[in-house]
């Protein structure tokens, strides 16, 4: 049976599970593994214009917190690095389903293994002989550019011993990946099996349920491997075994949505507070997703040309009460330790209120403090 909710009640369901709202976390190493165990994953992005992404999905749950409990994290073996959708943090307690990918990029890239299966066997051997290495360390200062030891070669080693399971990222230092082998990184206890089809579908679904509360099929295969026929079995048993139930929410036309039949019967808070939020955050990062369920069409315009940017290179979305309040560009300059605002972005071009303008800039000073930066400038 295919039930119908309320808009309101299911944007209550996914921000809860997107632990947004009627969150206890703080700054803990156990409050970032909660987040990054239920969220599923956590995008790693190059860009920090004001923040990497990891640091600013995790402060925007749990307020200011120690950069350097994430690495704890990884050197205890609680969560990994690998491939979700794009570069993310894992935690550990699903290492297994990781194989599934590592098993096609084998068999996709296997060229490439056997065009450098010299080059690959004296990168791991440096490794399993010398210690956790990074990238840098292959760089030959004799040579030059020349040679096996020219970065390049050394760096695409590196990363396709590294996509193919056979080392894994022990830990970052300054943003750059420490590689060691699987073996002496993987903790004792993991059950490193591979999943079946079965199995890894189960979890896939499961899984971007716990994460999003409410979630189409679509959605859950996004960017993720799948077998559609796997799928649909498995999504028909789940729903037969009633622990999951198909729903539409009024006012989304034409998408059938899943969720699990408990989560209709929580008493969830109408009050998500004020939030602000990385281009990179899990609730966000399907746009079609929240232009259908929230009516807040947002796209990240640094890739884009100047000329074609409407609300500047990187404009952060700003949650309020349960809906997206509009948006706000801004940069830290580390030098002046300034958080730079360019410009709010209301969205419908409603006028603030003067509450709103204060929430709006005291949570700004507490961002740029995060951030590195003493105080905050309108431009």
């Amino acid at each position: 049976m295919n039930l119908l909710i309320a808009k309101k009640d299911a944007v209550k369901i996914i921000l809860n599970n997107q632990l947004l709202i009627n969150s206890d976390l703080n700054g803990s190493k156990d409050s970032i593994l909660k987040i990054i165990s239920q969220l599923g994953y956590i995008q790693i992005d190059t860009i920090s214009v004001t923040e990497r992404s990891v640091n600013h999905i995790i402060w925007s749950r749990a307020g200011k917190f120690e950069r350097s409990n994430i690495n704890e994290l990884f050197l205890e073996g609680k969560i990994f690095e690998y491939w979700s959708h794009a570069a993310a943090i894992l935690p550990m307690t699903d290492y297994r389903y990781s194989i599934i990918f590592k098993n096609y990029y084998i068999e996709r890239y296997g060229s490439f293994k056997k065009s450098n299966n010299r080059l690959l066997k004296l990168v791991k051997d440096r490794i399993k002989s010398e210690g956790p290495l990074m990238s840098r360390d292959f760089e030959d200062k004799r040579t030059g550019t020349s040679g096996w030891w020219n970065r390049k070669p050394a760096k695409e080693a590196l990363e396709f011993l590294f996509f193919s399971g056979e080392l894994m990222v022990k830990e970052r230092t300054g943003f750059q990946k420490v590689y060691d082998l699987t073996e002496r990184v993987l903790p004792s206890g993991i059950d490193d099996s591979i999943p079946t089809k079965e199995e890894y579908h189960k979890h896939l679904i499961l899984s971007s349920i716990k994460a999003n509360g409410i979630i189409s099929g679509k959605e859950i295969a996004y960017l993720k491997r799948n077998d559609k026929k796997v799928f649909s079995e498995v999504i028909n048993e789940l729903i037969e075994d009633k622990q999951v139930c198909e729903i539409t929410i009024n006012g989304v036309n034409d998408i059938n949505y899943f969720t699990k039949p408990e989560l209709l019967e929580l008493k969830i808070s109408d009050r998500s507070g004020l939030k602000i939020l990385s281009p990179f955050d899990n609730l966000i990062i399907q746009r079609e997703r929240i232009k259908q369920i929230f009516k807040f069409d947002f796209l990240l315009e640094c890739y884009l040309p100047q000329s074609k940017r409407k609300y500047g290179y990187f404009s952060m979305p700003v949650l309020y009460n349960n809906e997206f309040l509009g948006r706000i560009d801004m940069k830290s300059d580390r030098k002046i330790k300034t958080l730079k605002v360019n410009k709010f972005y209301p969205e419908n071009e409603i006028k603030l209120s003067n509450t709103q303008m204060k929430k709006l800039n005291s949570l700004l000073q507490e961002y740029a403090e995060f951030t590195g930066c003493e105080k905050v400038e309108w431009i």
